[in-house]
Order: C-alpha cells, then sequence, then structure tokens
C-alpha cells in the first residue's frame, strides 16, 4: 500500500502517518495492517471480501505491554472500499479505503479511524 493514516483515541493516542501491509487470503478475507513506531498494531479484517462497497470490518488493536504478552482489543468498523482498475493492461486493481470504529478489550478501549491506498492485487470474481 502506498499511503496510509492511522487515528487512535482513549487508551491509546495517536493520529499520524503508518506505514501500512494488505493481504487477500484464499477464503476471501481482506486485511489492511498499519503501523505507526510507538504505537499498537492494528489491523482490519474484512471477511467475503468482493471488491467495492461498504463493509462491516472487524478492527482489532494489538498492544505489547511486557515484551512478550501480547494483549487485543477488537471492535466493529465500519469501512468503505474503492477499486481502480489496473493502469495498464495485465496489472493490479488498485484497492483503497476508509474505516471508523471502536475497539475494547484487553488492549484498552477506544475509537479509531483512518485510511490506506493502493493495495495492488488481482480481483477476480468468485467462482460459485
Amino acid at each position: 500500500s502506498q499511503g496510509a493514516h492511522l487515528v487512535l483515541t482513549g487508551s491509546h493516542r495517536f493520529d499520524a502517518e503508518a506505514s501500512s501491509t494488505c493481504a487477500l487470503f484464499p477464503n476471501q478475507t481482506f486485511q489492511i495492517a498499519l503501523n505507526i513506531p510507538g504505537a499498537p498494531f492494528f489491523v482490519l479484517r474484512l471477511e467475503d471480501f468482493q471488491g467495492a462497497g461498504d463493509y462491516e470490518g472487524d478492527a482489532r488493536v494489538r498492544a505489547n505491554y511486557s515484551g512478550e504478552v501480547i494483549r487485543q482489543s477488537r471492535g466493529p468498523a465500519k469501512t468503505t472500499i474503492t477499486v481502480n482498475p489496473p493502469e495498464q493492461e495485465g496489472g493490479k486493481d488498485a484497492i483503497s479505503g476508509s474505516f471508523s470504529g471502536t475497539y475494547q478489550g484487553d488492549a484498552g478501549g477506544g475509537t479509531v479511524s483512518g485510511t490506506f491506498e493502493r493495495c495492488l492485487y488481482e480481483l477476480r470474481p468468485v467462482d460459485g
């Protein structure tokens, strides 16, 4: 992914540009991981991913408290996905999105929002 931004409020307070990694799994789950140095790790999962549209995402905030133990909080995140077709024939689709929601659990609670741009994947129709 090219550009990303993450905002956390509540137990964790960050508002910064983030590095991002995207993955599209064979079970049609799309996952976006956003990382800000010094901030808890953030993952957004979209089940049954079908391309552009609105989704109810699963937001996960993972905080490391002892150097060994990872604690996780979760919550729903309304997500909007856009897909731009390949810039050249044989290229990959550019997936971008925005999300906002809440999180609660062992890693604390609060709100989360953010954006990510240009995750490159070849989207194929699901056989069925």
